[in-house]
């Protein structure tokens, strides 16, 4: 009897309160001007109540595009959802009453413009999870490595320029050949 309850006991303390975070871009290739989606999306959380990270990006490269943010934390009206631009990236935080079944949902998903050419990593910081009742959950970040390249814009007013030129020039000169 005294095995069985160490048994149990054992089992219930080692109960697994974790969850796995990982970020996905839409496009790993963009132009400036452009817009890529950023997900986050967590696998395997019990439930909670309160959630905060960092996404860092450079903020030379991307700016928030602050019409774009959904996710199910945001769908589900919770008593506070912010997602705030920063000067490493955007800061997510999450806290309502009622604690969130957790399970695979996606935590945030928001689209950030490429302002200027080069390329960035997109990387997870600063990450918090907890439960009012069980208290802080274990988080494990997945290690796939997310990032973004934005190229210059092609110029082609030059090409545009030469075209307008030669079909200006071929039409002086046909309208003086016809005189």
């Amino acid at each position: 009897m005294k095995k069985l309850f160490t048994f149990i006991t054992l089992l219930i303390g080692f109960q697994a309160q974790a969850g796995l975070i990982s970020i996905e871009l839409d496009t790993s290739n963009v132009i400036v001007g452009d817009t890529v989606e950023v997900s986050v999306i967590g696998t395997g959380f019990t439930n909670f109540d309160t959630l905060s990270l960092d996404i860092a990006f450079d903020t030379d490269l991307f700016e928030l595009d602050a019409l774009s943010i959904g996710g199910d934390l945001y769908d589900s009206l919770p008593f506070i959802f912010n997602v705030t631009p920063q000067a490493f990236g955007v800061a997510v935080a999450y806290l309502d009453f009622v604690a969130f079944s957790g399970g695979d949902f996606t935590i945030v998903r928001f689209s950030v413009n490429a302002l200027d050419a080069g390329q960035s990593n997109f990387n997870m910081e600063n990450i918090i999870a907890a439960e009012f009742v069980a208290g802080e959950l274990d988080v494990a970040i997945d290690s796939g490595q997310a990032s973004a390249t934005v190229n210059a814009v092609n110029v082609i007013a030059p090409n545009t320029l030469s075209i307008i030129l030669m079909v200006a020039i071929t039409f002086i000169g046909v309208r003086r050949f016809n005189r």
